[in-house]
């Protein structure tokens, strides 16, 4: 159900073979568009993210002064399963 007053989406065109993710933090992508990707990787199109931060200052329990501990266990993930 769309919100009242705006406009329905346009479907995205199927003649493309690339595309490029850009996102703020390791796993946005993974919640955002892992099932478009997923579809669309399947398909035999290519998929690139670039994610414009390691994800320093995600985690609440870790102080953001041990910023490379946590841009690891965020940024850690994000390769392994790019791999």
């Amino acid at each position: 159900m769309r919100p009242v007053g705006s406009a329905p989406l346009t479907p995205l065109p199927d003649d493309w073979q690339r595309a490029l993710a850009v996102v703020a933090h390791p796993d946005d992508a993974e919640y955002g568009i892992a099932s478009a990707a997923a579809r669309w990787t399947s398909e035999g199109r290519h998929v690139a993210y670039v994610l414009a931060t390691r994800g320093e200052a995600g985690i609440d329990s870790y102080d953001p002064t041990s910023a490379r501990s946590c841009a690891r266990r965020r940024s850690g993930p994000e390769r392994h399963s790019s791999a």
